[in-house]
């Protein structure tokens, strides 16, 4: 049952054209509803104090998600395709830094804009 409602969540990210209302907005929940800054926060706190669980959080979460996109698009079988972890959490580190007021889950959409066109696909 979750694969299907999983399966049905990814469809309609097939085009990467979310499920958004005609403002962009969507229902997001748990740290994509976070600020920016509140994850910059985190990244701080990590590289000066080495207290990384908080930052563990925003990586697990965007690893969620990604692997909901994964299992869900069509002639899709990894959205990093080349990019490893560090290099998708430093875009989001940077987009975040750039745009520190706006929601945790924004970033992640350029994220996914991002590496959409660069995504690992399945065989023809």
């Amino acid at each position: 049952m979750i694969r299907i409602l999983t399966l049905a969540l990814c469809l309609s990210f097939t085009s990467m054209s979310f499920g958004v209302d005609e403002n962009g907005d969507y229902v997001a929940r748990g740290l994509a509803n976070h600020s920016c800054g509140k994850f910059t926060s985190a990244v701080d706190k990590g590289n000066n104090a080495e207290k990384w669980e908080e930052w563990n959080k925003y990586q697990n979460h965007t690893l969620g998600f990604i692997n909901g996109l994964n299992l869900g698009l069509g002639n899709t079988t990894d959205l990093l395709g080349n990019t490893d972890m560090s290099g998708a959490m430093a875009f989001l580190e940077k987009h975040c830094r750039e745009n520190p007021l706006g929601p945790y889950r924004n970033a992640i959409s350029a994220l996914l804009a991002e590496l959409y066109p660069n995504r690992a696909r399945t065989a023809p």
